[in-house]
């Protein structure tokens, strides 16, 4: 949570930004309309590991050398119950270091409900505040709105949002109100939400994802030839053999958070990066994903890891509806969906269900 000016990308994030043209001109545009006294917003949507996050981080830094204050939050799902817990992380620096004469402005007219939602005082003290409203309630989504509009007026504003899909229902709703009022305000907003992810707050979700002012940006797995970079820069090696890439290539599908899984797994057993042993890649390739495929298990519950077990025993091309039967439980939705979209390709699907059937059977270190 940050509202003050830090590094650009680091070197990890530039190579996720392989072949990404495309999104990083319309994040270019995107910061630069504050300036010209434009509101906008982009979506960021993806699957697991596309690279999101990297091209938020992208936006933030070329939000702050435009000179945009950049306000930023991270959506947790430990946080989902509490109410405008990302508008919090949002908005809360605004006034936490503003002299008395600047935070008396921001909260100026219909902004002054903002001070209750944000659990301090208009005085600036916290001592008697107000309890946090209704997520319903106008007088504070207005209040919040209008605190927005009084930053922009001292200085364009950047707010960015990683993993929206797992934003607090009161969060989401300021933010559909937002949306349609944006294009008055100096203000640009970049969210970042997971295509294969939703849960409770599902409607609201779709609510905010498919305003019109929102335009939505779908990052697609890089090619051969970015992953030929990809990994030469995450293993920095030059004149990686084509069959190892190949190799990468065909077990991840190109998603960035695979191949930098495997990259790491790579380095870890010193494998040499050449023909010989891509072979290795396929065996190599679970093992380096498991801790990730665990932790999604643990969030997706008990019929999850069943699920997961039932793989492990049938193999990796059995039909998911096999492996339900013996796990006795229909597919769950959501391990279904998650399953079938963090890794496309035939191929690198086997890889990481071969990824989910390890964790599932607790074969995976911590």
């Amino acid at each position: 949570m940050s509202a003050e000016p830090g590094p650009p990308p680091a070197a990890a994030e530039d190579a996720v930004l392989l072949e990404r043209g495309r999104e990083a001109a319309a994040l270019d545009a995107l910061v630069a309309a504050p300036v010209r006294g434009e509101g906008t917003a982009v979506l960021l949507e993806g699957v697991a590991g596309i690279g999101k996050s990297a091209l938020l981080a992208y936006a933030r830094a070329r939000g702050r050398a435009t000179g945009l204050r950049v306000l930023t939050a991270r959506a947790t799902e430990l946080e989902t119950s509490f109410a405008f817990g990302v508008v919090r992380q949002l908005l809360e620096p605004l006034l936490a270091g503003a002299a008395p004469e600047q935070r008396s402005a921001l909260l100026a007219g219909p902004a002054v409900a903002a001070a209750a939602v944000l659990g301090s005082a208009p005085d600036g003290g916290s001592q008697g505040a107000p309890a946090p409203p209704a997520i319903g309630d106008f007088a504070a989504l207005n209040g919040l709105l209008w605190l927005v509009a009084n930053a922009a007026e001292e200085r364009p504003l950047l707010l960015a949002v990683d993993d929206l899909h797992w934003c607090d229902p009161a969060s989401l709703r300021w933010l559909a109100f937002l949306l349609p009022r944006l294009a008055e305000l100096r203000v640009a907003l970049v969210a970042a939400v997971r295509s294969d992810e939703g849960g409770d707050s599902r409607s609201l979700l779709n609510q905010v994802a498919t305003d019109p002012a929102l335009a939505v940006l779908r990052p697609r797995p890089l090619g051969p030839a970015a992953t030929t970079e990809f990994l030469s820069r995450a293993l920095s090696r030059d004149g990686i053999d084509p069959a190892f890439v190949r190799a990468c290539y065909h077990a991840t599908a190109g998603n960035p958070l695979l191949l930098r899984e495997l990259a790491r797994a790579v380095r870890e057993q010193g494998l040499p990066a050449d023909a010989a042993h891509a072979g290795y890649v396929v065996d190599l390739g679970p093992h380096a994903v498991a801790r990730l495929v665990e932790l999604r298990l643990d969030r997706l519950g008990p019929r999850a890891r069943r699920l997961a077990a039932a793989l492990a025993v049938l193999g990796d091309d059995a039909p998911l509806a096999d492996a339900a039967a013996l796990a006795a439980s229909s597919p769950a939705p959501r391990c279904t969906a998650w399953t079938r979209s963090a890794a496309p390709a035939p191929s690198a699907t086997r890889w990481t269900r071969t990824g989910t059937a390890r964790a599932g059977c607790g074969t995976s270190t911590r």
